[in-house]
């Protein structure tokens, strides 16, 4: 849109209309990209500004007084109250379009007082969010960052508007710059659904029609044709060569690898680690292996594993729990050891089908079109993504925490009805997943992570191409792995969604199949089918009054007053003899005849459709295949909802998740993996490696060995080669309150954070094991940092985490707060991490239904379960710290249970041999300041 825009913000007392008051407003008009004029003021809000607004905008309680004046000089007056500002803010704006970021914040701010009622606007978060797909946040000051927009001071009104006015009339160059028919398809997606961006795309198509007389296709189902899947599938290259390299001729010090890496010192743990992996590898034997941080475990096993392929005409599957770590052997280690190895080989990596874009799920979506607003800011992301040459693997975009995840799964490979043969038929070989299954087929060794690696085994490997020998990688989270792969999850809003999609809507699958019918086959062979269609669809829309009956007698039954937004409670016998369960069995049996009948009639329907074949119904392969996944999920529903409520199994955990935002969830896992891993690893595999620089809790394997049934497999410990007592100093407060008493604790994780942070400019990464706590921390230390121009981020900003992580390393003084995978796979080397804090000891929730399920089967839970499943989760969190030998920093331990429980010297046993000093809170800057310093 071109022509007058007025761009707008506020600063405020808070985040709540109702309860806070306007205390500045900035606008900015602009005319096709330039500002032509300005109109800022401050707006007393007759109550004091919060200590917190003021760290975080500058605006104090005096900026609103009377300021003296230098006699010949006028006064300075009070800023006016926001009604007395009401006439010249309204003048200024008019009824011009606004423009604004995440603007429906301020207008919900100025609606009350009558203001801009009926202009336009748009929120340049809607735009940025379909037009830069990559990006790695969607905040105003980091969206200003990467497009070079000048914002020097965030968080004032009138900067913020003008930073918003220029990032608009970048947005609105990207748009005309879309293909034509690419911004109609997003125009006619966005029918329906309340998206005010759509006029901007509608004015970019009429510029594009006159300036270059393009004309508008001619019906509203035109599809523009995606760049990729027009790429062709890229031709098997195999190797049928023996290898004549050997583990000391390539880890030697005139070795293989000393030709490529510049400086190379053979490491005796490394060349120990290959040895025993390649003896298990030619022996057919198991083995495990702890390999301290340094000593370059990856090529330890690659190595062996790449000589072994290329002897044996075989393959190895390599899998990790992280993609980081997926993503780092095949960016560094793969491309390394290519350059350094005579032996020709192939290397593929291999991710879940939830990782890769459906192009059939994709088509599906784009002909029914999405039904909410976050459906399509993610379709028309994915659009423009795939139009700039996306590779259709998820890790490229950012897409927001659960609402845009969840739009994702819905276009991801993982669905029941996507096969690798409708996938090479419906699209010749190329969608994403599919390229990457060729890929994996023609390579000697296959990386993929442990999800995929259990689901493939669960599924009698249909996904990995066969394989004898395994690594897997960051084996400490196996238990977790395959807990996550035997889970199932019956969720609310999608088991609706699916309704939905099959009968409930206007342009449902079957709504859709009778028209088709009708249109392209004759009655003769039509009518009894259709008449069957139909009346299975009123069924499967009656079934809707009685599902909403169901879930909430599971509301009634894990409703507790005054509980938190969430409720989690676990289905124990107790629980089964409440009257409230048997309320709940009475509800299933009635869902339970109609989820019957309708599996029944989609079984009865697939083969009727199927003889149909001859005829053009236009898509019906593709919907056969969308019944097929309809039933498979209908049946897993029966039977995981029957065996819940009816014929529980000693050795799963149920449980009911209730979040008041996202509805119920009915989950199910397995409570012992060992028998597992036993069946689909230990017994189904030749040689299986098992490597994790975190295996030992107590100074031995005891614990891993039992959880996994490894109790004979070999085992080898090798310790990192790197000095820490020279390079690492753990910093101890000995005045940390305990974590018990809420409000003393918070407040010196707070100081602590700002302490170090402060003392080495950022270059610091605190570690939670809470959200609630992140924020709450994020929230107090972002303003007070900001005075020294040091960048806060949070996990809770975006769900890519390398984005996150590249913005933390790239940002000169920066402190990053992360929870959960935080704790381990990633890697930030050098001056960019110089201080790692670890806000508590990571216990799990003793309430997860997991967790407390688990614990029952040990005579000692807390001795033999908790206390080293959270030992081998704190060091994977120090082990954050000192990624290479040159590497000098702090670690600061804010948790005070480590002097106060006779555990906490377990935890500090469990390090490598440090520098440790205990010291007051208020000693910690200047003491993290002298231990850098000492290395420069």
């Amino acid at each position: 849109m071109r022509g007058d825009f007025v761009a707008l913000d506020l600063e405020t007392t808070g985040l709540d209309p109702k309860l806070d008051a306007i205390i500045e407003f900035g606008a900015v008009r602009f005319r096709d990209g330039e500002v032509i004029a300005e109109y800022s003021t401050l707006i007393n809000p007759g109550r004091p500004i919060p200590p917190e607004i003021t760290t975080l905008t500058g605006i104090s309680n005096e900026d609103f007084l009377a300021k003296l004046h230098k006699p010949g000089e006028l006064p300075h007056p009070a800023a006016p109250s926001l009604a007395q500002a009401l006439s010249a803010i309204q003048t200024f704006v008019g009824n011009a379009p606004i423009i604004g970021h995440n603007v429906g914040f301020d207008l919900n701010f100025l609606y009350p007082h009558g203001l801009f009622q009926n202009n336009l606007w748009i929120d340049t978060y809607d735009l940025a969010a379909v037009m830069m797909p990559g990006a790695t946040r969607y905040s105003l000051s980091s969206l200003a960052r990467q497009l070079n927009i000048e914002l020097t001071e965030a968080h004032r009104a009138l900067n913020d508007a003008r930073a918003s006015a220029l990032l608009y009339w970048a947005m609105w160059q990207k748009i005309l710059k879309l293909p034509p028919a690419l911004n109609h398809e997003i125009i006619n997606l966005s029918q329906g659904v309340d998206w005010n961006a759509r006029t901007v795309f509608e004015y970019a198509l009429e510029q594009q029609r006159a300036t270059k007389s393009t004309t508008q296709p001619d019906t509203q189902d035109s599809i523009v044709t995606i760049p990729l899947f027009n790429q062709e599938v890229a031709a098997s290259t195999g190797t049928t060569e023996r290898s004549t390299e050997n583990i000391e001729s390539v880890f030697g010090d005139s070795g293989s690898l000393a030709e490529v890496i510049s400086h190379y010192e053979s490491r005796p743990e490394q060349v120990d680690m290959a040895r025993k992996v390649n003896e298990a590898f030619n022996q057919n034997n198991h083995l495990i292996v702890e390999a301290g941080t340094g000593i370059g475990k990856s090529l330890a096993y690659l190595v062996p594993a790449i000589l072994w392929a290329a002897n044996n005409q075989s393959r190895v599957v390599i899998s990790t729990n992280t993609l980081n770590l997926q993503d780092q052997l095949l960016a560094n280690d793969i491309p390394l050891l290519k350059q350094a190895l005579t032996t020709p080989f192939e290397a593929a990596i291999l991710k879940g089908r939830s990782n890769y874009l459906c192009p059939s799920r994709l088509t599906d979506m784009r002909r029914r079109r999405p039904s909410t607003t976050d459906e399509l800011r993610v379709m028309a992301k994915v659009l423009v993504w795939l139009t700039e040459g996306g590779s259709g693997e998820k890790s490229e975009l950012n897409l927001r925490a659960f609402i845009e995840q969840s739009a994702w799964q819905r276009l991801s490979a993982e669905a029941e009805s996507c096969s690798l043969e409708r996938c090479e038929a419906a699209t010749q070989g190329k969608c994403p997943f599919y390229r990457a299954r060729k890929a994996a087929e023609a390579a000697q060794v296959v990386i993929v992570n442990h999800a995929l690696l259990l689901a493939d085994a669960v599924s009698d490997n249909q996904v990995i191409p066969d394989y004898d020998h395994l690594v897997i990688d960051e084996a400490h989270h196996l238990e977790e792995a395959i807990t996550t792969s035997l889970s199932v999850r019956i969720d609310e809003t999608a088991f609706k969604y699916r309704l939905g999609h099959l009968a409930v809507n206007k342009h449902s699958l079957l709504s859709e199949l009778i028209n088709n019918l009708q249109t392209h086959v004759p009655p003769q062979d039509s009518k009894r089918l259709i008449d069957f269609m139909g009346n299975f669809r009123s069924a499967t829309v009656a079934i809707e009054t009685h599902i909403a009956n169901l879930f909430s007698a599971f509301r009634n039954l894990a409703y507790k007053p005054d509980a938190d937004n969430t409720i989690i409670l676990r289905i124990t016998a107790e629980i089964r003899r409440k009257a409230e369960f048997s309320a709940l069995e009475r509800q299933w049996n009635i869902v339970k005849e109609f989820l019957t009948a309708i599996a029944d009639g989609l079984q009865k329907l697939i083969p009727a459709l199927n003889r149909l074949k001859s005829y053009p119904v236009p898509n019906l392969q593709d919907d056969i295949a969308s019944l097929d996944a309809f039933s498979h999920y209908f049946t897993t529903i029966l039977d995981t909802m029957d065996a819940l409520i009816s014929k529980p199994d000693d050795g799963t955990i149920y449980w009911i998740h209730l979040n008041q935002s996202y509805g119920v969830s009915i989950n199910t896992a397995p409570l012992r993996v060992g028998n597992l891993v036993d069946q689909y690893i230990w017994s189904a595999k030749r040689s299986t490696i098992l490597t994790s620089a975190t295996l030992q809790a107590t100074g031995n394997f005891n614990y891993i060995q039992k959880i996994l049934n490894a109790e004979t497999v070999e085992t080898l410990a090798l310790n990192s080669p790197f000095n820490y007592r020279e390079s690492t100093l753990v910093f101890i407060p000995n005045d940390m309150p305990d974590p018990n008493d809420r409000g003393r604790y918070q407040q010196a994780v707070e100081r602590a954070l700002v302490e170090v942070a402060a003392a080495l400019e950022g270059r610091t990464l605190a570690l939670f094991t809470s959200y609630t706590q992140l924020q709450q921390t994020a929230q107090a230390i972002r303003p007070r940092l900001a005075l020294g121009d040091i960048t806060v981020y949070d996990q809770l900003d975006t769900s890519n985490r390398q984005a996150l992580l590249e913005s933390f390393k790239t940002t000169e003084k920066a402190i990053l707060l992360g929870t959960k995978s935080f704790w381990e796979g990633i890697d930030i080397p050098g001056a960019s991490l110089s201080a790692l804090a670890l806000a508590k000891l990571p216990f799990p929730i003793p309430t997860d239904p997991i967790i407390s399920a688990r614990s029952e089967t040990f005579n000692d839970p807390f001795k033999e379960y908790t206390l080293p499943e959270t030992i081998l989760r704190f060091r994977q969190g120090f082990g954050r710290l000192i990624r290479k030998q040159s590497d000098r920093g702090v670690v600061v331990l804010l948790d005070r249970r480590l002097m106060s429980k006779s555990y906490g010297q377990d935890f500090l046993d469990s390090l490598p041999d440090c520098t440790i000093q205990y010291g007051a809170l208020e000693s910690l800057g200047a003491a993290a300041q002298k231990w850098i310093k000492m290395d420069s």
